[in-house]
C-alpha cells in the first residue's frame, strides 16, 4: 500500500474516532442539550479541517450529523426525526459545518502560500547577499553553484558560461551533469552568431537562464538538482 492512500486512511478512521468519542462521552457520561453536543461537534470539525484539511472535515460533519440525529434528536436510536423544527437544526448544522470548514481550509491554505513566499524572499535575499560578498569575478563564478545549492536547497547545481566555453559545479554535480548534457540544455537559448552585430555599441550585455533539471537516481523526496548558465557578450 503507497505511503499517501494509508494517510488518508489513518486520517478518515482518527476523524470517525474522534465523532465516536464525542458521542461516548455526551452520550453515555455527561447528560448535556443538543445544542452542546452541536457546539461540540462544530469545533471539532473546524480542528480538523485546520489540521487535515477540507475532506477531512467534510466527512467528519456527514458522520457528526448522522451521530448527532440518531443519539441526540428525537426520536433517538433512529434517522426519523419527529419535530420539523429539528430537520432545519439538522441541515443548518450540516451547512454550518462545511462551510466553515471551507473558510478554514482556505485560511490554511492562505497561510501556507504567505509561508512560502516569504521563504522563497529570504532565499533570494541570502543568494544576494552571498553574491554581493565576493569581489572577484572569476572567484564568484566559481561559487555560484555551491550559493544555489546552499539558498535553494536543491541537491547539486551547474553552470555554464557561453562565449567562454566553461563549466561550474558544486562539489556534487560533476557526474550529475555531463558536459554533452550542459551543451544540450544550453542549446534552445544559444543566440544566432549575427544578432551580435543588432546589439548596438560596445556596451556589456548579459543574460541568464535557470532550468531544472531532475538528476535524481530513484532518491525519494530529493529535490532535482538545479542547472544554470550565464552568458556574457564582450565589449
Amino acid at each position: 500500500m503507497e505511503r499517501p492512500t494509508l494517510y488518508q486512511i489513518l486520517h478518515f478512521g482518527a476523524s470517525a474516532a474522534i465523532v465516536s468519542l464525542v458521542i461516548l462521552v455526551y452520550f453515555r457520561w455527561l447528560r448535556v442539550n443538543p445544542t452542546t453536543v452541536g457546539f461540540t461537534f462544530l469545533l471539532v470539525i473546524l480542528m480538523i479541517s485546520t489540521v487535515w484539511g477540507l475532506r477531512y472535515a467534510i466527512f467528519t460533519a456527514v458522520l457528526a450529523t448522522l451521530g448527532y440525529n440518531y443519539f441526540f434528536l428525537p426520536p433517538l436510536y433512529g434517522f426519523g426525526i419527529a419535530d420539523p423544527q429539528n430537520w432545519i437544526a439538522l441541515f443548518a448544522f450540516l451547512f454550518t459545518a462545511v462551510v466553515a470548514s471551507e473558510l478554514s481550509e482556505r485560511a490554511r491554505r492562505e497561510a501556507q502560500q504567505s509561508d512560502q513566499r516569504r521563504s522563497e524572499v529570504e532565499r533570494l535575499y541570502t543568494f544576494t547577499q552571498q553574491l554581493l560578498e565576493s569581489d572577484n569575478v572569476y572567484g564568484l563564478l566559481n561559487s555560484i553553484p555551491k550559493y544555489v545549492v546552499e539558498s535553494f536547497g536543491v541537491d547539486s547545481a551547474a553552470m555554464f558560461v557561453e562565449g567562454k566555453e566553461t563549466y561550474f559545479y558544486d562539489a556534487a554535480s560533476q557526474s550529475l551533469f555531463p558536459t554533452e548534457q550542459l551543451k544540450a540544455i544550453m542549446r534552445p537559448f544559444t543566440r544566432n552568431p549575427g544578432s551580435n552585430r543588432q546589439s548596438g555599441g560596445n556596451r556589456h550585455r548579459a543574460r541568464s537562464h535557470c532550468r531544472k533539471v531532475d538528476a535524481r537516481r530513484g532518491g525519494a523526496g530529493k529535490r532535482p538538482a538545479s542547472f544554470s548558465s550565464a552568458r556574457f557578450r564582450d565589449p
